[in-house]
């Protein structure tokens, strides 16, 4: 009765091993899309910026972030939003001459702008209904065309981080 057990113990095993290996393939989570797209600033590509996928009431997942450079940004299947609604923000980044986690450099700017009152971080430029108040929202979808194309108004200019065309 006891002769087979010692050849029982490696089966289980292996065999929780098999198991645990093939459970950890499972795909988990929402199904997210590889898109790209463009982002225009009054005709202009946003030089510099990021662009958020975030999920509405209706839609279930994680917010998408994705940097725009030159205009451009792209999603992979990996990091892209999931299908459904969405709404989108978009803002441009500043280049202050330092890293932001730079606390050394930040103190110092905070020094030298102390006496004019002027702020260290340049307010954002492009207007709160395509960011913090956004009104722009688009439906992801595993079909058609997954190239999105947004067109906003705002100011134009180098030093606000918008390209010159």
């Amino acid at each position: 009765m006891f002769k087979n057990r010692p050849q029982l113990i490696p089966a289980m095993f292996l065999s929780a091993i098999i198991l645990t290996l093939n459970g950890c393939s499972w795909k988990s989570g929402p199904s997210r899309v590889a898109i790209d797209g463009v982002v225009l600033v009054s005709d202009a590509p946003l030089k510099d910026g990021r662009i958020s996928f975030i999920p509405t009431e209706e839609t279930t997942g994680p917010a998408a972030v994705a940097r725009v450079v030159a205009g451009k940004f792209r999603f992979n299947s990996r990091t892209g939003p999931v299908v459904g609604k969405h709404k989108v923000q978009i803002e441009s980044t500043f280049d202050l001459g330092f890293p932001l986690d730079d606390e050394r450099a930040y103190a110092n700017a905070v020094r030298e702008k102390a006496d004019t009152g002027e702020s260290v971080l340049p307010r954002q430029p492009i207007a709160p209904e395509y960011n913090d108040h956004t009104e722009l929202s688009v439906e992801i979808s595993t079909k058609g065309s997954r190239h999105y194309e947004f067109q906003i108004e705002g100011p134009v200019g180098g030093s606000l981080g918008f390209a010159a065309k």
